[in-house]
């Protein structure tokens, strides 16, 4: 399980332009695209269900029987190998 994420530094010199990207990003015909290229549901942005036009990967519900692991530690490179083996293989 996954959470994606975006941030603004506190620090940040673009913080018009960051919310700016934000605020793009979330918009239904944007937001449908993106899943749409990614495979996800649009989970999040209701309005961008109706504008997917491809099929998710799997549904929200699926996630229910998932666990968010947290850090990993030294398990990380091993998380890493495997992730791109399921991804890419060999």
């Amino acid at each position: 399980m996954y959470i994606d994420n975006m941030v603004i530094l506190k620090t940040s010199r673009n913080m018009d332009l960051a919310l700016a990207f934000i605020d793009f990003i979330h918009r239904p015909e944007i937001y449908a695209e993106f899943v749409d290229t990614f495979g996800f549901p649009a989970t999040c942005n209701v309005p961008a269900r109706d504008l997917k036009k491809g099929p998710a990967w799997y549904e929200a519900y699926d996630l229910g029987a998932c666990e968010l692991k947290k850090d990993v530690g030294t398990g990380l490179d091993l998380y890493n190998k495997a992730w791109q083996e399921i991804r890419f293989g060999d």
